[in-house]
């Protein structure tokens, strides 16, 4: 990414905002605000990370793997070193198909498992 880092003055102003917070969250409709390697970078491992994915590639129409994987990667090719929590959430269907969720549980872990592999 290509994007410049915060400024001293918005680095000053959320560690005043974070002073008593442990665990920051980004939702998958704000990566584009937020800029997900920025928010990763200035969050460093003072506090949890807590990314939530896009609920439509499990809840959608079709269950997206590639997009689920490739969503998956993205998070931990930025905040993968951080104190990171995934949480899917907004899954207020699954097409009648329940295992969804297990299999991505599943492609989290196949993915985590990759991710650590390629850092050791």
């Amino acid at each position: 990414m290509n994007n410049p880092p915060y400024t001293q003055t918005e680095r000053d102003l959320l560690r005043r905002l974070a002073a008593r917070v442990a665990e920051i969250a980004a939702s998958a409709a704000n990566i584009e605000n937020i800029r997900l390697a920025r928010m990763a970078a200035q969050l460093g491992r003072d506090y949890v990370y807590c990314r939530k994915p896009l609920p439509t590639l499990v809840c959608g129409p079709t269950f997206d793997e590639e997009g689920i994987r490739a969503d998956l990667r993205a998070t931990l090719t930025v905040a993968g070193h951080l104190n990171l929590q995934i949480i899917l959430k907004d899954t207020h269907t699954v097409h009648h198909e329940p295992g969804r969720i297990g299999r991505w549980v599943q492609l989290a872990r196949e993915e985590l498992f990759r991710y650590q592999e390629g850092v050791s």
